[in-house]
């Protein structure tokens, strides 16, 4: 009986120990997902302002 309390006592702790490190896990990869979001916004904004808006008078004039 008491050899069964323990496995079972052991099962549990190591079943919580690889909940809390998957938890982790996640929380990292969301931080490191939000950070690669953040970085690529900026970038969008950037290169719509870099590119004018095509008047007319640009259009026909080829340089």
């Amino acid at each position: 009986m008491k050899t069964l309390l323990i496995s079972i006592f052991i099962l549990c702790v190591s079943a919580l120990g690889f909940i809390v490190h998957k938890d982790t896990e996640m929380k990292k990869q969301a931080a490191v997902d939000q950070l690669l979001n953040e970085s690529v916004q900026p970038k969008r904004k950037l290169e719509q302002a870099e590119e004018p808006p095509m008047s007319a008078a640009n259009a026909s004039d080829p340089l």
